[in-house]
């Protein structure tokens, strides 16, 4: 998770934000790098008990909806890193007048390509759970009522949702996945072969547009 806060610590435009975190009360350590966050407010939320990779998530975003006014959420898991401009991008969403005709942002793209114009982004049918900003319509909309949809995961039941109402990302990637040893779902082979060859932007992008 530091390695998570470092790239977040070091985007533009976190004057608008507060950080929520939804914690699993089994890791002592990883309680204690949250509660020594300084670069940004802080909210710290510790489950009573463990609710897992599917509710976890599902309430500290229902809380976040429906306990203050935000207009979006950027949701980052604990193995996403960012690039410098990811936050800027998530705001320049949260603002776009055609925000609420896609089903969210994502902020990784799995064709990403190096050589991409870092300032355009366009419309696919694909989802993906490295970083994520949502609308508030959106949450209510899809997120809320479809995150339990797909007992394989609250990300399959997005995923299904993409079928029909298209996510925007970027042409190269604002975020990445690090979690490369003892993940879940990953371990070192599969990650390096997934995720290896995914460049991710570097270079801050001046503006953003949608061209697709």
């Amino acid at each position: 998770m530091r390695e998570v806060l470092y790239t977040l610590a070091n985007n533009a435009g976190l004057d608008e934000y507060t950080l929520h975190f939804g914690l699993e009360p089994v890791n002592p350590d990883v309680i204690a790098t949250a509660h020594a966050v300084q670069f940004m407010p802080t909210v710290i939320n510790v489950n009573p008990k463990s609710l897992g990779v599917t509710n976890n998530p599902y309430t500290m975003l229902q809380r976040v909806f429906t306990t203050t006014n935000v207009p979006g959420v950027l949701y980052l898991e604990d193995d996403v890193i960012l690039a410098p401009d990811a936050v800027r991008l998530a705001t320049w969403y949260f603002q776009h007048p055609e925000r609420n005709k896609y089903l969210c942002l994502n902020l990784y793209n799995p064709d990403s390509k190096a050589d991409a114009n870092p300032e355009e982004l366009i419309g696919s049918s694909g989802f993906n759970a490295l970083g994520v900003a949502i609308t508030r319509e959106q949450w209510f909309r899809y997120f809320q009522p479809g995150w339990h949809a797909n007992p394989a995961g609250w990300d399959w039941s997005i995923i299904d949702i993409a079928k029909t109402v298209p996510c925007l990302m970027p042409k190269i990637s604002r975020s990445h996945h690090i979690g490369r040893e003892g993940g879940t779902y990953y371990d070192a082979s599969r990650h390096d072969a997934i995720y290896c060859p995914n460049p991710m932007c570097t270079q801050p992008a001046e503006k953003f547009r949608i061209t697709g």
